[in-house]
């Protein structure tokens, strides 16, 4: 039985240098780099990184093959399946545990994906407020936020429209936002 146990963990280890040559050096750079969180394959085969505090940045290409051989991998790595009938990863990364999304044809035309890194640092509500990610309720884009403007936005969209949906416009006021809607058939 330890020799199973060897043998499955030089399976892993060599899965795992696969992956890494797979990923190439500039994936493998940015998992390494604390201020990343997110790391996209677009289907044109361009790179994204998107920092902690700024928006995504194109950092290199990938290409689609290369892209599928890491995909495999890591399904591989999983014990899941990626093929034409299950053309969708959801899954862990097994180097780090950062989040991992992958699709292939059909779903897509070209292979791409998307590592959510795990949070290296957590805020506070106190930081989201002072960023201004958070505002109080005099905040006046909070207004607009408010059920009461959705409710007109979307009355003054399905009059424009003739009916949205098969509702009237007297319909979308019958809601209580803290009970069950009334029988708007009745």
């Amino acid at each position: 039985m330890p020799e199973l146990a060897i043998v499955q963990n030089e399976q892993s280890q060599r899965l795992e240098v696969k992956l890494r040559r797979e990923l190439g050096e500039t994936i493998l750079s940015l998992l390494d780099d604390n201020g990343v969180e997110d790391i996209v394959l677009n289907p044109d085969a361009t790179l994204w990184v998107k920092q902690m505090g700024s928006g995504f940045t194109r950092v290199g290409q990938m290409s689609g093959s290369q892209a599928v051989c890491a995909m495999n991998t890591i399904a591989s790595m999983r014990s899941m399946v990626l093929n034409y009938e299950r053309p969708v990863l959801e899954t862990e990364l097994p180097l780090d545990g950062s989040r991992f999304e992958g699709l292939i044809p059909p779903v897509v035309r070209h292979p791409v994906f998307a590592i959510r890194r795990r949070p290296r640092r957590i805020f506070t509500l106190d930081q989201y407020c002072q960023a201004g990610i958070l505002t109080g309720k005099t905040d006046p884009l909070n207004r607009l936020r408010r059920r009461e403007n959705f409710a007109d936005q979307l009355a003054d969209l399905s009059h424009a429209h003739g009916g949205l949906y098969g509702l009237r416009e007297d319909d979308l006021y019958e809601c209580d936002p803290r009970r069950h809607c009334n029988d708007l058939t009745a």
